[in-house]
């Protein structure tokens, strides 16, 4: 799978080493069925950079992720991507990334919610030619922090939706959403609800 060349030449293939360098003294917690451990990622602002209320997103690497392909993985980690979590049940299910028939052409897609810079977007791993943007729906992290038991908590998440799985359901949990679907070369949005 390839996450789009186009996508790849814009973005440069250039990952954050604050990325590489975290993560060694989180406490692990074991992935359900199968063994493997699950970091959570607390990006920390860079110098002179003052991003306090992004603190608490808990974040995973993509090679942690037991079910995302590996050749996909290695590649978001080049893009310096991290996978915000929801407050509701990462740690029994990681999530934010899903697979379907994105394209309706009969391949098997990949889209993850990459979290980069402060912001999060949906990053679609094409399982064939890429018929729309392998990169969208952009938005600031704090738009989707909620306050739960006195904590920040992420709220955007994404999955599958749509006949057979054609859709990305991307939905602020409890407050609704939009289904993006893949027409003609564009993502078109429809409404959804949580």
């Amino acid at each position: 799978m390839v996450l789009g060349g186009v996508l790849l030449g814009i973005l440069g293939c250039q990952s954050d080493s604050r990325h590489a360098a975290q993560g060694s003294d989180h406490d692990s917690m074991p992935a359900a069925d199968t063994g493997r451990a699950v970091t959570p990622v607390r990006q920390e602002p860079g110098p002179g950079v003052i991003q306090p209320s992004t603190d608490g997103i808990v974040r995973l690497r993509p090679t942690e992720i037991p079910t995302l392909p590996s050749d996909v993985a290695d590649q978001l980690v080049e893009m310096g991507c991290t996978i915000p979590q929801t407050w509701s049940g990462w740690r029994e299910t990681p999530n934010n990334f899903m697979s379907g028939d994105l394209s309706g052409s009969g391949s098997s897609d990949w889209a993850v919610l990459c979290s980069r810079g402060g912001a999060s977007r949906i990053v679609v791993a094409w399982g064939g030619s890429a018929p729309c943007a392998s990169e969208f729906a952009e938005r600031s992290e704090e738009a989707f922090l909620v306050q739960m038991d006195g904590e920040s908590a992420f709220a955007r998440a994404i999955s599958p939706g749509g006949p057979e799985g054609q859709a990305i359901l991307d939905v602020f949990e409890g407050k609704g959403g939009v289904a993006h679907y893949c027409r003609a070369g564009v993502w078109t949005d429809s409404r959804a609800s949580d």
